[in-house]
């Protein structure tokens, strides 16, 4: 079997300033082949079903037809295979429930690699061996074409494992311009408060937490980040790391000349939107959060709230969602070289 090839370049850029592939004249070669499996598109073939449309619902998996669960490209269209893979276990763990199954508990999580040992491993380079292969003319029966690795070959191959369900970090690795940076933390809940303007005094109560949930966080330096894209594109969560991680600026010039993002200084954070600059600065005993509309002082070593004062009296009440956020920031970054001269 022949397959006739033609040899491509890049052409001009088009109007989004993509270069579209073009033929190479008198680049034409031929390639002999024993067999040739064609994989050049794919499509859903429904032809077993009534002539009607696969309905899916997105949050429960379960078609029009009863007890009939579906995912992957049915649902999406031609997708990725780990968004496919994610459909199945949500819709195995929605059968489940529905079927009033209970589920088992998840076992603990053992951390099995510090940030230094996770580093390591990921700068060295371990190749794969070589697969075992049946040769061609012992190919007539049901033995496998590749046979089962031996107990050596599989443990082996099982110390390449990168621990990605212990420390992620994809995004770090693929940012060219060393934008996306990792830190280690501990697991932690900061209380949000919500104070009120009251007509004698102050006064506040708990209305949410701050969640850290994972040993392992990163943020992005705005001024070496270019919006490349390709923690987007590799973040097998479906994630945009420098969109939603803290955004810091390592100057005050690049921080006044951006509308939102972090700086931060010695025993100083600020935060940039459009509704202002918020700040939480360590002073003695105190963490001090101001804003336009009010000054609270937190005790600096459990965010305990000692003090409210208001300086907007028409603001009757404020989430201080913000501030548990820096006090969290700034306890885990205040030395951290990147950022503090």
């Amino acid at each position: 079997m022949i397959l006739e090839c033609i040899k491509m370049s890049l052409g001009e850029e088009d109007e989004s300033g993509r270069r579209k592939p073009v033929k190479m004249d008198g680049s034409e070669f031929k390639l002999n082949f024993d067999s040739i499996i064609t994989a050049i598109g794919q499509d859903i073939i429904l032809d077993f079903l009534p002539p009607q449309k696969m309905q899916v619902n997105s949050d429960s998996f379960e078609t029009q037809f009863e007890n009939v669960f579906a995912g992957g490209d049915v649902l999406r269209g031609a997708d990725s295979l780990i968004n496919a893979i994610g459909d199945g276990k949500n819709a195995a763990i929605k059968i489940l429930e529905k079927s009033k199954t209970k589920l088992k508990e998840k076992p603990s999580c053992v951390k099995k690699l510090s940030l230094t040992e996770f580093q390591m491993k990921q700068a060295h380079r371990e190749f794969g061996i070589a697969l075992p292969e049946t040769e061609l003319d012992e190919r007539k029966g049901f033995e496998l074409v590749n046979p089962l690795l031996t107990d050596e070959q599989a443990i082996k191959e099982a110390e390449r494992c990168l621990y990605c369900d212990d420390i992620c970090n994809i995004c770090v690795g693929v940012c060219p311009n060393f934008a996306i940076v990792s830190f280690e933390s501990a697991k932690t809940n900061i209380p949000v408060y919500k104070v009120y303007n009251a007509s004698s005094s102050a006064k506040f109560e708990v209305y949410d937490y701050f969640e850290i949930k994972q040993d392992h966080q990163i943020f992005n330096i705005a001024d070496f980040c270019n919006e490349c894209g390709n923690c987007v594109t590799f973040c097998p969560t479906n994630g945009s790391p420098f969109q939603t991680k803290p955004r810091f600026y390592l100057t005050d010039e690049s921080f006044n000349n951006e509308e939102y993002g972090y700086f931060i200084s010695k025993n100083q954070i600020k935060y940039k939107s459009k509704l202002g600059i918020e700040s939480l600065s360590l002073k003695n005993e105190f963490m001090i959060y101001e804003n336009d509309n009010i000054v609270v002082n937190f005790n600096k070593n459990n965010f305990d709230l000692m003090d409210i004062k208001f300086k907007n009296n028409k603001m009757e009440e404020l989430i201080l969602g913000r501030a548990s956020e820096m006090y969290y920031l700034l306890n885990n970054l205040n030395n951290h070289s990147l950022l503090v001269a």
